[in-house]
């Protein structure tokens, strides 16, 4: 397999750019899931602690894999594609980048605000962005939550997407972003 992308299908490099955010994602999710359902202690406080260093290392996966894209073009779209369903790929893609990038920011303005830093790891903390103020703790925790639904719904419809294209327009869109999966389909 290549490492990088290829006029035909992804390297390897991407895709494990991909399916590690999509697993970091998953994690985030039940990290916040079980913390919510914690009464104030310390396991909440080690679950959003973990949420929060997970959100950085995705920000900062998310800002390297833009490097790469921009370095690494990506794939033809199938020849059956139409414009419509290109421009939707594109900005579906884009919607994606600007959620990985400004969800993990506003959620580190939030615990600035709420005057608890993010540990990363117990490598480093990172420096507050702002001082703190419990004034803006609840808009930015709504800005967060209502970037973590529209993550959820736009996933829902890259993966209907994705299948739609294996299943139906049997293209190599889905497969071409599978590590180790024959090639199949049209291009």
């Amino acid at each position: 397999m290549y490492y990088k992308n290829t006029s035909q299908h992804y390297g390897c490099i991407t895709i494990t750019l991909h399916w590690l955010t999509v697993l970091l994602i998953i994690v985030q999710v039940l990290l916040a899931v079980y913390a919510g359902m914690e009464p104030i202690g310390l396991t909440k406080f080690v679950l959003l602690s973990r949420h929060k260093a997970l959100g950085m290392l995705i920000l900062i996966i998310t800002l390297f894999r833009l490097i790469w894209r921009w370095s690494n073009p990506v794939p033809d779209f199938p020849t059956g594609m139409s414009p419509l369903e290109r421009t939707l790929a594109l900005l579906t893609h884009g919607c994606f980048y600007i959620i990985l990038i400004t969800m993990p920011i506003i959620g580190w303005f939030l615990s600035s605000a709420a005057n608890t830093s993010i540990n990363f790891f117990a490598l480093f903390i990172f420096p507050d962005l702002i001082a703190p103020d419990k004034s803006l703790v609840a808009p930015l925790k709504l800005a967060h939550q209502l970037l973590a639904w529209s993550l959820a719904i736009l996933l829902l419809l890259h993966i209907a997407a994705a299948l739609r294209h294996h299943f139906i327009c049997k293209d190599t869109i889905l497969s071409r972003m599978l590590p180790l999966i024959k090639r199949r389909g049209k291009p």
